[in-house]
């Protein structure tokens, strides 16, 4: 009988978690560009993010940031941080994918949380926006891609959860130095999204 109830107990819990986090909690399928052309690659490039390659992408060094708060709201918020890289955000993040128009940063915070890269670009060529799109949908698990007018500086951020990085043009081993070392490494994980194969 305890078994039993111990069993239930869980099933609740995780219940519970999945309700509230949006659509976290249910097989995750992403935007409806998500997956558009992703190769069978596992990875973006096999080249490190050396110092040649940061200087040719004009990268400036990996911000590692203090988290600024990671409780759900649905106000707006003024984020110390441009862009933000944690904070209070809104309980519904974003799927996971490409995005044509800018969405609100309380939404894509929330993506952070989980685990997520978000790519954020400003004033990009349309070449430089068609490499950076070849170079995510070679491995667009976790991915969020999506326009910024807010941004800082013309150019690409790639976020994760206390961290940023910039580029002022798209980089492959920027987005795979990225992907090793901070995708679904967030504070709130849910994996129950199986990889794209």
């Amino acid at each position: 009988m305890r078994r039993v109830s111990l069993q239930l107990l869980a099933v609740v819990v995780v219940m519970l978690v999945a309700a509230g986090c949006g659509k976290f909690g249910a097989v995750y399928k992403g935007s409806s560009t998500s997956t558009t052309g992703a190769s069978t690659t596992k990875s973006v490039t096999s080249k490190a993010f050396d110092a040649a390659a940061q200087k040719d992408a004009g990268c400036t060094p990996l911000e590692e940031r203090k988290v600024q708060g990671r409780t759900h709201t649905t106000e707006k918020q003024k984020y110390t941080e441009n862009p933000p890289s944690s904070g209070a955000h809104n309980p519904v993040p974003l799927d996971w994918g490409i995005y044509k128009t800018n969405q609100p940063d309380e939404r894509w915070v929330h993506n952070l949380e989980h685990g997520h890269i978000v790519i954020l670009y400003k004033k990009i060529t349309t070449d430089q926006k068609t490499q950076l799109l070849k170079y995510v949908k070679r491995d667009p698990f976790h991915i969020v891609v999506l326009p910024r007018d807010k941004n800082v500086k013309d150019g690409i951020y790639y976020v994760a959860w206390d961290k940023s990085l910039y580029c002022a043009k798209p980089s492959a081993e920027a987005l795979q130095f990225m992907i090793d070392g901070s995708r679904d490494q967030g504070p709130e994980l849910f994996m129950n999204d199986a990889k794209k194969k």
